[in-house]
């Protein structure tokens, strides 16, 4: 009897041993017990808090691994839209069939060139085969590229669906043969024999990403530089990390994936979410993804796309507490290796901030946060990264609870300056700020914001029914005490150039204070230098939401 234990180690791997005990119990030559416990023939597996235990025989462990592993390659490839000839040799023909390549985000694990089959034929043969190739490429009305032949040899592609291809490529492991123990594990199964009847090693190469989130070396990392070999793993823990690419959120080649402090509370996320490994159809975005979809925001960098998919796991998780337990880790992946890794860890933040904003939907029934997201760009720019970079930077600030109203001001800006504006719902980005500024500790705020608000509203107002932009510009020059007042002294001055006293005198809605005694009650507050760069942010933003409003009114016949 044999018994291992695979141990919690780090968010690859983690993930790697629930994958690998939900594809076992996917499948029907696995018998589910109680307690997440599994028996395959006279073994059984069991995931525990701290690792997945294999009690058992050594033979079941090979059985389950090849099953694995079958299971593992059948998911790696997909279809191109462009085809190329292959040779089926059960009908000793030649056919034309899509194209195959890996999956973006397993372009460092696993080569296309180097798992995809082939078969010798004879030179005769390959001439034929040619011939017939070059008749079926004339024939066809599809977009083929590429060869059958397999470079300067007399080899010829073969086409497998992926179930068949999945079994191909397991079956070309022969034997595994014990060797060196596994320093992950210790188990001591570390070499094979493959299809070429060559003994080979099981170790920690670019295959398996364990160097790459190592040290991010270009140069392997993890060498005994005693003996200036490759760290030697076992069968089991090689397929691990492989399967821990697997049922993770994906958007192109950026791979973004859970993390939990338990391995069952990790398997019980997963089983919540039920994430898909195949691409999400009917997507008019030129994107490869499981989780974005054409209602959604738009997602033009790694942190709006963070953000969506924080948004859609809080959406499918009710349980706050386990939420708050998570991580999230996400990174690119390229076939030189992996970049900017990075950990978000601020679940705790990010779920208060979404449940505060449940209640804040358009009147189109969408949440005030798409709307908020997709006004987040430079509208008429051609250069889609400088276009979208807005977006960009309020994700961030949102996720990492930064101030967002330089954001906005300068998008508000933007938008003065072009035909068409795009405008947001002044009420409910007054009430989204307030939301915001609660969650991130700055309730101190809430006053100011409030009464820049309501200023900022009646300047919009009066700048559009007087047609002068300028006062808008005018705010943006705002840098310290004498300007803030001098705009005043000049908001003043037009007023009364205008003999618009009366809309000044006035007080708003459910207020007792006139607009002249909000703006002096605005230059209390700024005798804190700390105040004047928001106090000018928040006039701007909700002047041009406002002036914006208004001009779109009057042109359509309203007041």
């Amino acid at each position: 009897m044999l018994s291992l234990n695979f141990e919690k180690r780090d968010f690859l791997y983690d993930n790697g041993l629930v994958n690998i005990f939900s594809e076992m119990e996917r499948h029907k030559e696995f018998k589910k017990l109680e307690d997440n416990n599994l028996k395959y023939k006279d073994s059984e597996i069991s995931l525990n808090s701290l690792n997945l235990n294999f009690t058992g025989y050594r033979k079941d462990l090979e059985e389950i691994y090849f099953i694995l592993r079958s299971f593992y390659y059948a998911r790696v490839f997909e279809e191109t839209k462009n085809y190329k000839p292959y040779y089926d040799p059960e009908k000793d023909k030649v056919i034309i069939g899509p194209k195959l390549n890996v999956k973006p985000f397993l372009q460092r694990s696993e080569r296309t060139k180097d798992l995809l089959p082939r078969v010798d034929v004879p030179k005769s043969k390959l001439e034929e085969l040619k011939k017939e190739e070059e008749i079926l490429k004339l024939q066809s009305d599809k977009n083929v590229s590429g060869k059958l032949q397999y470079g300067k040899q007399s080899k010829v592609n073969v086409y497998l669906k992926p179930q068949r291809l999945g079994e191909n490529i397991s079956g070309r492991i022969k034997k595994l043969l014990k060797g060196e123990r596994c320093i992950l594990c210790g188990f001591d199964y570390s070499r094979y024999i493959d299809d070429s009847n060559k003994e080979k090693t099981f170790s920690i190469l670019s295959t398996n990403l364990i160097f790459d989130f190592g040290t991010g070396d270009t140069l392997p990392s993890f060498r005994d530089h005693r003996n200036k070999k490759d760290m030697p793993i076992c069968f089991m823990c090689d397929l691990i990390y492989r399967y821990g690419m697997m049922d993770n959120y994906f958007l192109n080649n950026n791979l973004f994936i859970i993390s939990a402090p338990s391995l069952p509370l990790l398997y019980k996320i997963k089983n919540v979410l039920l994430i898909d490994s195949e691409y999400k159809e009917n997507i008019k975005r030129n994107i490869k993804t499981n989780f974005i979809e054409d209602k959604d925001f738009f997602t033009t960098d790694i942190y709006s796309t963070l953000l969506l998919l924080l948004y859609k796991i809080k959406s499918e998780i009710l349980e706050r507490d386990e939420l708050k337990l998570l991580n999230i880790f996400y990174f690119t992946v390229n076939s030189r290796g992996v970049d900017d890794l990075k950990n978000y860890n601020r679940m705790s933040y990010i779920i208060k901030f979404f449940d505060e904003l449940k209640d804040l939907i358009t009147n189109n029934g969408r949440p005030f946060l798409y709307s908020l997201i997709n006004y987040a760009s430079y509208k008429g720019m051609k250069d889609s990264k400088t276009k979208n970079l807005p977006r960009e930077e309020l994700s961030k600030n949102i996720l990492y609870s930064l101030p967002i109203d330089p954001v906005l001001m300068d998008l508000s800006y933007n938008n003065l300056s072009i035909n068409n504006p795009s405008t947001l719902n002044s009420q409910l980005l007054f009430e989204f700020f307030e939301k915001y500024l609660e969650v991130t500790g700055m309730n101190e705020l809430k006053e100011i914001h409030e009464i820049c608000m309501l200023v900022g509203d009646r300047i919009g107002y009066f700048a559009g029914e007087t047609d002068n932009k300028s006062i808008l510009y005018s705010i943006r020059e705002i840098g310290n005490m004498e300007g803030l007042t001098e705009f005043f002294k000049d908001l003043e001055y037009e007023i009364v150039k205008e003999k618009a006293g009366a809309i000044w005198s006035s007080k708003p809605k459910g207020k007792d204070e006139t607009y002249f005694s909000l703006i002096k009650r605005i230059l209390q507050k700024s005798q804190d230098k700390k105040n004047i760069t928001l106090i000018r942010n928040y006039l701007a933003i909700y002047a041009i939401q406002k002036y914006l409003s208004t001009k779109y009114a009057k042109t359509k016949g309203g007041a």
